[in-house]
């Protein structure tokens, strides 16, 4: 027992030891997750009428994953004593890794819903601007989630968001200037767009 005691960076083997120990139950618990994923949720999901359970088992299995590994991660730290220094460091990146994989679920989710919901739906108009429209505001709507998610992200790790924003929109500005004409030709192909004057086989 006492070899147990023994310290090594801080920390006894001990500590180590279960460190360690979390982390690969950890692990052991992400293939647990991935056999019941394969052979119960999938089964279940398939005998379903609707694609949409399907498709968010298919989205979601990876960072639902990733959430078990950084749940031990978080543990595995909190067994160890650092310098505050270097438990902010660790504690950060753990924030930083969760903020960001709760964005990844939020935002496949998000996608699911207008892809097997919102879409089918869309696909019955008679307008074909409908589905044209949908995909351009499903790629908008990610990329306000990924944008907000990595902003709450740096924010919760003590980043100066407000300044980073400030220097993005002189940074915008500048680079808004320097491209006056691509921006008038990507707005002059949005009109076209919206306002249709020709249609194919049109002369």
């Amino acid at each position: 027992m006492d070899f147990l005691n023994q310290e090594f960076y801080g920390n006894s083997i001990l500590s180590w030891g279960i460190a360690l120990g979390i982390l690969i139950v950890s692990f052991v618990l992400v293939k647990v997750f991935y056999w019941i994923f394969s052979n119960i949720i999938r089964r279940l999901t398939s005998k379903t009428k609707t694609k949409l359970d399907d498709v968010l088992i298919d989205k979601l299995e990876k960072p639902l994953t990733y959430l078990l590994l950084i749940l031990g991660y978080w543990i595995s730290i909190h067994y160890l004593t650092f310098t505050q220094e270097i438990e902010d460091i660790l504690e950060n990146v753990a924030y930083f890794l969760l903020v960001i994989d709760l964005t990844a679920i939020l935002s496949r989710v998000v996608d699911a819903l207008i892809s097997e919901v919102i879409m089918p739906i869309t696909e019955k108009s008679d307008s074909s601007f409908d589905n044209q429209l949908i995909p351009v505001i499903q790629k908008g709507v990610r990329s306000i989630i990924w944008a907000l998610g990595v902003i709450i992200g740096l924010d919760n790790i003590g980043f100066d968001i407000t300044a980073m924003i400030a220097g993005l929109g002189i940074g915008g500005l500048a680079l808004a200037l320097a491209a006056q004409d691509s921006v008038k030709n990507i707005f002059a192909g949005i009109m076209i767009f919206l306002d249709k004057p020709f249609r194919i086989k049109d002369r």
